[in-house]
């Protein structure tokens, strides 16, 4: 057997300022958003290059599995419509901050849909469960057969009792959380979470 040692030779480095528009662009088709976001940092060359169509390509790889944010022709079209100036880069920086987001608002519980799902106890001790469609306003959760049922995001801990009976239970991708619970007129504390596989609670 025979060893021989192989010379190192230094890597040679890519002037960029050498290359055409075409060419960057191309190559900076296969990064990820944090390092176009370096790349823009170190290389004001490629800062002054038009990259909308790269920053579209990787909101549609990353919105794929998100239903919420999919670039489909509606929401295409809604995008045009409310935004029209602002640049898929700031798309898709403010889409990466709200579907990774672990922090409930008011705003999510109002403006998605929600769907409840229950059990309730037939006259002969029989249960059987109940889903169907709910709505949160201002100050009350709407269930149909229900009277309103006042609401709150507690934003601390929820009670000893729920993280002890989901110390080890999991929805999704993504454990329930410690610092926020739901409450609902005077039913037992809602823990949340939220799916990370598609960025839905």
């Amino acid at each position: 057997t025979y060893i021989c040692e192989l010379p190192q030779k230094p890597y040679a480095m890519l002037d960029l300022t050498t290359l055409t528009a075409d060419s960057v662009l191309d190559i900076a088709s296969f990064l990820q958003a944090k390092d176009l976001i370096r790349l823009e940092q170190t290389s004001s060359h490629f800062l002054s290059l038009e990259k909308e169509q790269l920053w579209k390509n990787l909101c549609q790889q990353r919105w794929e599995p998100w239903p919420r944010y999919k670039l489909i022709p509606e929401r295409l079209e809604e995008l045009k419509s409310s935004s029209p100036y602002c640049s898929w880069k700031k798309h898709f920086l403010r889409v990466e901050q709200e579907a990774t987001s672990m922090e409930i608002k008011k705003c999510d519980l109002q403006n998605l849909n929600w769907f409840l799902s229950f059990s309730q106890s037939g006259v002969r001790g029989e249960t059987r469960s109940d889903f169907q469609q709910v709505r949160f306003q201002e100050s009350t959760l709407l269930v149909p057969g229900y009277p309103p049922l006042p609401y709150e995001i507690v934003n601390q801990a929820p009670p000893e009792i729920v993280v002890t009976s989901l110390h080890n239970s999991q929805i999704g991708d993504q454990p329930f959380s410690k610092k926020q619970w739901l409450k609902i007129a005077n039913f037992p504390p809602h823990a949340i979470a939220k799916r990370l596989a598609n960025a839905e609670w």
